[in-house]
């Protein structure tokens, strides 16, 4: 059904972090997702990244992820909350999937990042963990932040 009168417009005021839950981008990487063992879209991801070790995201946050034409900051591991509970075919809730995500990675599966410099992303581009360029910071988010961010630098040669 189409509402007369109805169309699509693009926010144009400031942004306080009230357009997203916490960050405006969720990336999980496929190896992530099959260590929790539960179909990855209960964590909403943007991006989806193949190939990446067992537990490479757990040292992303604070870098930057060259993806395509595209720089994504990325911010810290993300809290999960009861929406992972909900099955995206059925919205059956099953509760232990929090649990697992709490006992086994701290509660927080995936990584808040945000658009560092806007590009063009595509299926099968090449992802590179890069340090981010100075100016380079996240936006506030939504909300308190239990997790400050502290830019990655790689080691000293």
């Amino acid at each position: 059904m189409t509402e007369p009168g109805a169309e699509l417009v693009r926010f144009e005021g400031l942004d306080h972090g009230q357009r997203f839950d916490v960050l405006p981008l969720t990336v999980l990487t496929e190896s992530m997702a099959g260590a929790v063992g539960y179909d990855r879209r209960r964590f909403r991801p943007n991006v989806v990244i193949a190939g990446a070790p067992d537990d490479a995201e757990l040292e992303w946050a604070g870098y930057g992820l060259r993806i395509g034409g595209a720089l994504i900051g990325v911010r810290n591991r993300r809290s999960r909350c009861v929406m992972t509970t909900f099955d995206p075919d059925t919205l059956e809730q099953d509760p232990m999937v929090l649990l697992r995500v709490v006992h086994s990675f701290g509660g927080r599966v995936a990584l808040d990042c945000w658009v560092a410099e806007a590009g063009v992303v595509r299926a099968g581009d090449r992802v590179e963990v890069v340090e981010l360029p100075e100016a380079a910071v996240p936006p506030s988010g939504n909300g308190g932040d239990a997790y400050p961010w502290q830019r990655g630098r790689a080691p000293d040669r």
